[in-house]
């Protein structure tokens, strides 16, 4: 796992199909994060009574994400309360797993929205309590509130593209130039529906549709955008940890990727960029699973992260954006500019629900799709 900064953040999900009744889960109903690799603990881990007053334990997927998580968050969190924050990787289905079998070891579950609204609709959640909270304001949070969970950062998918192959202002900026293989030609590379879900709002956009028309998605056009596309497509990747080797080595020279992969390429070099242009932001979450022993350091922990000055610290170690805007006022304008929520008007933000009450719907017709 961890090859790549915004897989580790994501934990997508599959609903699974067939008749099990409401609630019960197959081995299918969660895809995995990073990129689709399966996240297991790496050994049992037991909370005992005389540590959880004093600790509180976190999913923490690892990698450049895992990293800022501790820089920006638990160090801080516990020089200011006196309480450990421990790390854990576990999957959507381990969480799960935890909560309805009444052993729920981790606290607070780091994941993507669309993860929490199907654990919410299997009553793995409790609600947060905004009353008490100290360090985060809620008037600064309406946009990513929820009863039980709270948007922590916003990562997202873009259009990416070989600097060597398209320089300076000549490379794709829309998704319209993406479908162009005439204008800006050679192979692109798509996510698939293993990677979370296939781009069927790029596709709308290929097609002509505006950003604010995308919801509720038109899934046949989707698909038939898709399938304009689909002979020039060398990978629907599964992970993100193919991205800049495909771009480095041409097997792509354009595409979407995840911002925080290619600032990771960047930075080492590779001749890689984002068009912010026609983003896919997509929000991260925090919540608290049902049962679990540390759940009123888990509320401290969750109140203590939303505050604007530990959210422009975390921007520092990785570039995904603060969901509480008073933090672009600490943030430097090169970092705000390399986040996706700062270019409001060029974005678009991915309607979650619309997405955890039809995924199911889009992989059957992927799953056929992808056979022709």
């Amino acid at each position: 796992m961890n090859d790549h900064a915004r897989d580790a953040t994501q934990v997508d999900v599959t609903i699974s199909h067939g008749k099990a009744p409401r609630g019960a889960v197959s081995r299918r109903t969660f895809i995995k994060g990073a990129g689709g690799a399966a996240i297991a603990l790496s050994a049992p881990f037991v909370i005992t009574r005389a540590r959880a007053a004093t600790q509180v334990v976190c999913r923490n997927p690892g990698g450049a994400y895992g990293d800022a998580l501790q820089a920006a968050y638990y160090e801080p969190f516990t020089k200011a309360t006196g309480i450990e924050v421990v790390g854990v990787p576990a999957s959507a289905g381990k969480l799960l797993a935890m909560v309805q079998s009444g052993n729920t070891e981790i606290d607070v579950a780091d994941i993507t929205e669309l993860t929490a609204l199907v654990l919410e609709r299997k009553d793995a959640l409790v609600p947060l309590k905004y009353d008490d909270w100290k360090f985060g304001k809620v008037a600064e949070l309406a946009r990513v509130r929820r009863p039980n969970m709270v948007g922590s950062c916003w990562t997202a998918n873009v259009i990416c593209y070989n600097t060597d192959v398209f320089k300076g202002e000549n490379h794709p900026k829309s998704c319209v130039d993406l479908w162009n293989v005439t204008k800006f030609p050679g192979p692109r590379m798509l996510q698939s529906m293993q990677a979370g879900f296939p781009e069927l709002e790029f596709a709308l956009l290929a097609d002509g549709v505006p950003k604010d028309k995308l919801y509720p998605i038109d899934v046949q056009r989707a698909f038939k955008s898709l399938s304009r596309i689909k002979k020039n497509v060398a990978k629907f990747y599964d992970t993100g940890g193919v991205q800049v080797d495909m771009l480095t080595t041409k097997e792509a020279v354009c595409g979407s990727a995840y911002n925080g992969r290619i600032d990771v390429g960047q930075k080492k070099g590779a001749p890689v960029a984002v068009e912010w242009n026609e983003a896919n932001n997509q929000l991260q979450v925090q919540c608290i699973l049902k049962g679990s022993k540390n759940q009123d350091n888990a509320q401290r922990f969750i109140d203590f992260i939303m505050q604007p000055s530990a959210q422009a610290t975390f921007a520092k170690y990785i570039p995904y954006g603060p969901t509480n805007r008073e933090a672009f006022k600490l943030m430097s304008p090169e970092l705000s500019r390399n986040v996706p929520n700062f270019f409001e008007d060029k974005v678009f933000y991915q309607d979650a629900t619309w997405w955890a009450d039809h995924r199911d719907e889009v992989e059957k017709i992927w799953n056929e799709w992808s056979l022709t």
